[in-house]
């Protein structure tokens, strides 16, 4: 399986075309003079991709290879953040600034919903931490532009100019964002407490996308690369550990 090597999903594609590197060697053939000697040129550049869930675009050659044992180490560690989001999934909670944010499932990622003055923004939830008091929601925005929930009809943004897109509508109610167009900020989080809606009091942490969660294989996984060695690790604790690792590199 091969996995962006910003957030790990395997949901990515191709960018650079395969057909369109043979019509320029064909080009090179039959059209430039004794082009047929550097017909190879076109299929010596990289392809590049895009990843659909943090929208990082990079060369191929980028990707991570992970073999069956490190794809199901990955899965497990998706199935324990899916297993402990389930109390808050659909609900709200809100931080010790009385922020408002709303724990989702959508397009096959965990969502943060957060409310602000003007705006609905989306972060990826990477990591909920329950043993702590409050609890901890580990959160990223890195995210590709099709996890957007509202849509401006006018370059300035503001709560007169936008509205709920497609997806957005599958994942807030509309008595939720009509009481957000109508309400300030902190009317907005006193309505759902009043309304019962908010199901517990939590920190959100805002990591560097550039930093590595369990579910992004911070711990346990090896890999050619090294990005799934903790940041701490010296280059001959990573060498001791692949040494160690029960999975083939």
């Amino acid at each position: 399986m091969k996995i962006c090597p910003q957030c790990t999903s395997d949901s990515h594609e191709r960018t650079s075309s395969t057909g369109l590197r043979v019509v320029l060697c064909l080009i090179l053939i039959f059209i430039v003079p004794y082009g047929f000697f550097i017909c190879w040129v076109p299929f010596i550049f990289p392809h590049k991709f895009h990843c659909n869930v943090c929208g990082y675009h990079g060369k191929e050659e980028e990707l991570l290879t992970l073999d069956w044992r490190e794809s199901e180490e990955l899965k497990e560690k998706h199935r324990e953040l899916h297993e402990s989001l389930q109390l808050v999934k659909d609900r709200w909670v809100q931080d010790t600034e009385h922020n408002s944010y709303k724990v989702v499932h959508g397009k096959g990622q965990y969502l943060l919903i957060k409310v602000q003055e003007n705006n609905i923004v989306p972060y990826r939830i990477v990591g909920y931490h329950i043993d702590s008091k409050p609890n901890i929601i580990l959160i990223k925005d890195n995210l590709a532009e099709n996890f957007n929930v509202t849509l401006s009809i006018s370059k300035n943004v503001d709560k007169s100019n936008i509205q709920l897109n497609d997806f957005g509508k599958t994942i807030l109610m509309d008595e939720e964002f009509d009481e957000f167009l109508n309400r300030s900020l902190l009317a907005f989080s006193q309505w759902l407490t009043q309304s019962n809606k908010v199901a517990i009091k939590v920190d959100i942490e805002v990591l560097l996308n550039s930093e590595r969660t369990i579910i992004e294989g911070k711990n346990n996984f090896s890999n050619k690369s090294t990005l799934f060695a903790g940041e701490n690790e010296t280059k001959e604790e990573t060498t001791a550990n692949k040494k160690d690792s029960n999975f083939h590199i």
